[in-house]
């Protein structure tokens, strides 16, 4: 029952929500208890919402899951969890997650909202036309990296908005490619895919991947004006591209966070991206 509950609230999705963090690590602020209590309640405020919204995207899709080979074992698409109490949880979760947000500042608060608001667009219209699909789930992660930052009263570059954009298009066009390949041109459960083909995607995975570093450089060299955060470069540049090789292997790439949590290559580039980041921002 609670291992139900645990899918229902997709746990392993809030892996997305360390973009809270995102103020205290590119700030300088990781040593400020104080902060950090912030970023952990914009934390908190960001998986409350974000479960809830996955709980209403099953209840919407519960129909369409059942006859999924995977979704099916959703706790709602399956009947292990009933419509009324997932809704229960859907509200309860939101409401909590809006009384966070105010309770952190207005800004944070109002990009609570827009998350959403963007969401329940995606689910309405958003999802059924190409590229827009992605651009919506994308800017999931632009709310909470902004979120993020303004908590802890930080203004964001433009370089870490842009970095965090082409990441996010990358892991969902990363993500288009391998339902393209996984449900082999039935496009009942994904009407949108239907509009892509591998090679465009392929294309699009390309372009975001290269932009995505492209911005993360000039974030290190133009916003921290040090030049040593230069050798953090490969180790990014090695993840996405390690990420690929797993997306072009048809590993996982349904699945983002599934590669995060247990790919031990991913995993130990990210730690090691992390420690030397802070290192060479603190020490040098």
């Amino acid at each position: 029952m609670i291992k139900d509950y645990l899918k229902l609230i997709r746990v392993k999705q809030w892996t997305k929500n360390f973009f809270c963090f995102s103020g205290i690590i590119f700030g300088e602020q990781l040593i400020s208890s104080s902060l950090f209590l912030v970023s952990l309640s914009t934390f908190i405020c960001f998986c409350l919402i974000s479960s809830s919204v996955y709980i209403l995207n099953d209840l919407f899709d519960k129909d369409a899951d059942a006859n999924h080979p995977k979704k099916k074992k959703r706790p709602i698409a399956s009947g292990a969890i009933q419509i009324f109490p997932a809704l229960l949880i859907a509200i309860t979760f939101l409401l909590l997650s809006i009384k966070i947000s105010l309770t952190i500042n207005l800004i944070v608060f109002t990009l609570t909202l827009i998350y959403l608001i963007n969401n329940i667009f995606y689910n309405l219209i958003f999802k059924k036309y190409p590229i827009i699909d992605v651009l919506s789930i994308s800017f999931g992660f632009i709310f909470r990296l902004l979120s993020g930052i303004y908590a802890v009263n930080l203004v964001p570059t433009p370089w870490i908005i842009l970095c965090t954009l082409f990441l996010a298009l990358f892991l969902g066009f990363s993500k288009r490619r391998a339902e393209l390949k996984s449900f082999d041109n039935d496009f009942s459960q994904r009407p949108v895919l239907k509009y892509y083909n591998i090679d465009f995607l392929d294309s699009l995975i390309n372009e975001s991947a290269l932009s995505a570093i492209i911005f993360y450089s000039l974030f290190c060299i133009i916003s921290k004006n040090n030049l040593v955060l230069i050798a953090t470069i490969p180790i990014v540049y090695f993840a996405m591209m390690y990420y690929k090789f797993l997306l072009f292997q048809n590993i996982h790439g349904e699945e983002p966070e599934s590669i995060i949590l247990k790919n031990k290559k991913i995993i130990i580039s990210i730690i090691l991206w992390l420690v030397s980041y802070l290192i060479l921002n603190y020490y040098f």
